[in-house]
């Protein structure tokens, strides 16, 4: 597979300070740049992990998959092209980013496929709360999810790696188990995912949230698919994140073959219930809909 990793989300928010102190605060990343309306925060020493953006509207705005040579890059603009879809390099960018393009994927997300990502030193750095280890992981809904996963698997080489038929499905593009899930519901972004170190960083997590007022919105659990712990926070703007760790990797991709979940509690939570049925409703609008006028 030509991508290497998930790399960052890019998010347009109503008010940008408030946005970047609950990043710092409770999510534990840090300020790499801050340039106008745009702020670029990280926890490892990829540049950025999530950009954020100020504008008239929330949504999602992109996102950021990295890939590792010039070749990959041209060869994944020239499978776009052949599936239909248009390759913008117009977009304003951060000057990290070597090289990049974008393309908006009907019913789905905008993807920004980036090579060249300006690295920084990693180190530890004070945060209040708990430092993530990467962002993970990003799951959209989609009112048609099979086409969705067919571009994704199609044009940049994702594979399922277990799905719950007519409910969900996981895809990967290196060994973490998913990288991209896609869930059935109103086109959006349901939740975007930073990863832990383990267990005891849920307690910090989950201490530190207290004196912030901030409580989960489910969780802490155990997913069947991906077998990860997880818990689910809703930042400032009504967008959904994830905090999970210990996520299956996927080290032999000729003898992996995906696993059809049944449509149970347990699938969702082996450890206990079921999402709330708002879990599903969540789905931060794209911001290409929102331009285009496709999502009100």
């Amino acid at each position: 597979m030509s991508i290497t990793r998930i790399g960052h989300i890019t998010m347009t928010v109503t008010d940008l300070d408030r946005s970047v102190e609950f990043a710092e605060d409770v999510i534990g990343l840090r300020l790499t740049e801050r340039d106008g309306d745009d702020a670029y925060l990280t926890s490892n020493a990829r540049h950025h992990q999530l950009h954020l953006t100020q504008g008239t509207a929330h949504a999602c705005a992109a996102l950021g998959l990295d890939v590792a040579t010039a070749d990959d890059l041209a060869e994944i603009a020239g499978r776009v092209r052949d599936a239909g879809l248009t390759v913008d390099t117009d977009r304003l960018r951060s000057s990290a980013i070597g090289d990049c393009f974008w393309f908006d994927i009907p019913d789905g997300p905008t993807i920004q496929v980036c090579q060249g990502v300006e690295a920084v030193a990693p180190g530890r750095y004070p945060v209040p709360g708990v430092r993530p280890k990467k962002f993970g992981h990003a799951t959209f809904a989609s009112a048609d999810p099979d086409g969705l996963e067919k571009i994704l698997a199609e044009v940049l080489g994702f594979r399922v790696s277990d799905r719950i038929p007519g409910l969900l499905v996981w895809m990967r593009c290196n060994s973490d188990h998913h990288g991209i899930g896609i869930v059935q519901g109103r086109s959006g972004l349901n939740h975007y995912a930073f990863e832990l170190e383990g267990w005891g960083s849920f307690e910090g997590l989950a201490d530190h949230m207290i004196t912030r007022d901030v409580t989960f919105i489910w969780g802490p659990g155990r997913h069947g698919p991906g077998d990860n712990l997880f818990c689910y926070v809703e930042d400032p703007e009504g967008s959904m994140c994830e905090f999970f760790s210990d996520i299956v990797q996927v080290e032999d991709e000729a003898t992996h073959q995906p696993r059809d979940w049944p449509q149970a509690p347990t699938s969702l939570n082996q450890w206990g219930p079921a999402p709330d049925p708002v879990w599903f409703d969540y789905s931060t609008p794209h911001l290409a809909g929102l331009r285009d006028g496709v999502v009100s």
